[in-house]
């Protein structure tokens, strides 16, 4: 069934306002959070509040945050903590709120903007134990991402389209009731016979 015109313009739309509220919602949220617990302490206390996050990770802000919450010690480094959190994971959930399919072994925090340095491009580089070289192909789906060096795409497509018709006709092999030993893997009999079935 063919998908109605502008069906797919719409959802894109969608998807952009809504990563556009959580990414508007998240900062007003940090930003309002963070102005309370300052305008808190000083007028408590008189003075600005020194702040030192060396060594301190998001998740360790949070879970900090969370039991004093329980403990009921409200002050005014709390509201600034969860400003902080709400600030450093609103990406996180742009990420998520726009669906995007991302693979990955972990999580890491990138250096700055002024940090980074661009040292080239098609170059060859490694990427998770892997080395990927220029015009590499890389596929995903949702069982993960694989990469093809450009040389073999040409044999992979093909073997890869034969070893689906080979695949299925298996399973409609098994469902007719045949038994499996010998049908997979084939032995001499199953080929000839799966060779005969391409042929009609």
């Amino acid at each position: 069934m063919s998908e109605p015109a502008g069906t797919g313009s719409t959802a894109a739309r969608n998807m952009d306002l809504l990563v556009g509220y959580v990414l508007i919602v998240g900062v007003l949220s940090s930003l309002g959070l963070l102005a309370a617990g300052l305008v808190w302490h000083w007028y408590s206390t008189g003075t600005r509040l020194d702040y030192d996050l060396a060594g301190t990770t998001v998740f360790g802000l949070v879970v900090t945050d969370f039991r004093q919450l329980a403990a009921g010690a409200w002050r005014p480094r709390l509201l600034v903590n969860l400003g902080l959190a709400v600030l450093l994971l609103t990406p996180y959930a742009r990420v998520l709120a726009s669906k995007l399919p991302v693979w990955c072994a972990g999580t890491a925090a990138p250096a700055s903007v002024n940090g980074l340095t661009f040292v080239g491009w098609q170059e060859p580089i490694a990427c998770g134990g892997c080395a990927i070289f220029p015009d590499d192909v890389i596929v995903c789906d949702d069982d993960g991402a694989v990469v093809i060096p450009q040389s073999l795409v040409g044999f992979v497509a093909e073997e890869g389209a034969e070893h689906e018709r080979m695949e299925t006709w298996i399973v409609s092999e098994v469902e007719r009731g045949v038994k499996l030993p010998g049908l997979y893997p084939m032995n001499e009999e199953t080929k000839a016979r799966y060779a005969a079935s391409r042929k009609t």
